[in-house]
């Protein structure tokens, strides 16, 4: 018995117990008297059940040990997968944030422009009031020179019929 390939599987070590169990029978009713076992056979029968014994906990240590390496399997394939979607998410952020970069060195080129371009119109307009001031005191002035050249027009024009009726009667 002790000869027996050693159980791969629980149905196997179930299998092999029971043959056990039944050589074990088999020798009692061989005998027909009730004397016990002989030290030998009770021996190798104890060392038969120490090995099942063992084996039992050996097979479950087994499946327990699969059963956790499988799951190390897969908790290394989600990791895997998880790493592979940081890797991706971080290349994307690495993307947006060229793109931020970009936009904010565009943003603040744009910016100076338009500091330049506001300080440009400040200018125009300072040039164009200045302008608009200008063209007032000269609107004033022409309209004051229109008058007086008006008068003047006007005196010269009552002196020419004073002098044209002077020059008639003489």
């Amino acid at each position: 018995m002790n000869d027996a390939p050693v159980p791969e599987t629980l149905e196997e070590l179930s299998a092999w117990q029971t043959r056990l169990v039944a050589h074990v029978y088999r020798k009692i009713n061989e005998t027909a008297d009730p004397t016990p076992l002989d030290a030998a056979e009770l021996d190798n029968l104890q060392t038969n059940i120490m090995m099942i014994h063992f084996q039992k906990e050996a097979l479950k240590f087994k499946k327990a040990y699969r059963e956790t390496m499988e799951d190390c399997v897969e908790k290394e394939e989600k990791l895997r997968e998880r790493q592979e979607k940081v890797g991706e998410v971080k290349e994307r952020l690495q993307k947006v944030t060229k793109l931020m970069v970009q936009m904010r060195t565009v943003w603040m080129k744009n910016e100076k422009k338009l500091e330049e371009a506001e300080k440009k119109m400040r200018k125009m307009t300072a040039e164009m009031e200045k302008l608009e001031t200008n063209f007032q005191r000269v609107s004033r002035e022409l309209a004051l020179s229109n008058q007086k050249l008006e008068a003047q027009n006007g005196e010269m024009c009552q002196q020419a019929e004073g002098d044209n009726i002077d020059g008639l009667e003489q």
